[in-house]
């Protein structure tokens, strides 16, 4: 197994060599995204002083050439990964705050940019047992995806030319409220983790009934985890 990680290495290597000659590679998009990579690969192995450079030039040459690029909110997030593995609480929690105020300047307030950069940062400080801050972080994110589904369907709805299949438009409305069944269970979690199950189980119910919409019977072996999240809630309450 060493000798095959030791082949990985000298592979990206030998890739991020071959990104840094301007004359066939002009740009470095190309070394920032080989760059990543070879950095994932250290910290896989818990080689994180040879990842670090890597991403801060990353994020540097990212951020230089193109300022409101939304991928730099992305580089900083797995930038703060970096520090968030090594116990570096402080520079983690600066680098996903500054991706989160990037993703409200470039994006908006209310895109799902932010959303992610919010979720992001809720992870974070539920982590650290910082519950109220990661409630907060976490109902923002969900206020913001539920507002992105209600927008498609009208979009959807509104377009839906009487002929078409209308079963097909109900199986998309259905599908497309995934994302807040996983806000659902992210912010649902937050409770759970203070043992405040009577909060918890509404929304752990609501996440179930919107992947039943969505997969119905045929995909039932999909909703095994939220079930059983949701009746472990219904048992706590239970023992209340």
């Amino acid at each position: 197994m060493a000798c095959k990680f030791a082949e990985e290495e000298i592979h990206y290597k030998a890739a991020l060599a071959e990104t840094e000659k301007t004359e066939v590679f002009p740009g470095r998009a190309f070394w920032c995204s080989t760059s990543t990579w070879l950095a994932r690969f250290y910290i896989a192995r818990q080689r994180y002083s040879e990842a670090e450079p890597l991403f801060q030039r990353a994020s540097e040459i990212v951020e230089e050439d193109q300022p409101s690029n939304s991928y730099l909110p992305q580089h900083l997030q797995q930038f703060a990964k970096l520090y968030e593995a090594q116990g570096k609480d402080e520079a983690a929690e600066g680098l996903y705050r500054r991706a989160l105020a990037l993703c409200e300047e470039s994006q908006g307030p209310h895109s799902l940019y932010t959303a992610l950069a919010a979720e992001a940062l809720a992870t974070f400080c539920r982590a650290r047992r910082r519950y109220t801050e990661a409630e907060e972080l976490y109902r923002r994110s969900l206020t913001i995806v539920e507002e992105d589904v209600s927008s498609r369907a009208a979009m959807w709805t509104k377009g839906w030319r009487p002929w078409r299949n209308k079963k097909e438009l109900q199986i998309r409305l259905s599908l497309n409220q995934i994302p807040i069944s996983t806000s659902l269970d992210q912010l649902a979690t937050v409770y759970e983790d203070q043992q405040k199950y009577t909060e918890s189980e509404p929304l752990r119910r609501r996440s179930v009934e919107i992947k039943e919409r969505a997969w119905g019977e045929r995909h039932r072996s999909f909703l095994i985890d939220s079930l059983t999240a949701h009746a472990h809630a219904l048992r706590k309450i239970g023992q209340e």
